[in-house]
């Protein structure tokens, strides 16, 4: 959503409902990101990403698999 440099955190924007994206991310075992719709709704369907230095690469690719996955399904 924002294009400056950013630490840990960055916001994404979904074309549907963010929570039925966190919901399906959710049943797939994977804290898919907070929901931001609730108290900015003016950035309309977005999520809160969250990535530290206790992530592996092996646990980026599976969030990025399972995201993709879960957009294309709620497409």
């Amino acid at each position: 959503l924002y294009s400056k440099a950013h630490f840990h955190e960055f916001v994404i924007q979904v074309p549907f409902s963010s929570e039925k994206l966190l919901k399906k991310m959710a049943s797939k075992k994977i804290q898919g990101g907070f929901n931001l719709t609730p108290y900015y709704p003016e950035l309309g369907n977005a999520i809160l990403v969250c990535v530290t230095e206790t992530k592996t690469d092996a646990d980026l690719f599976c969030y990025l698999k399972a995201l993709s996955e879960t957009i294309e399904e709620c497409i």
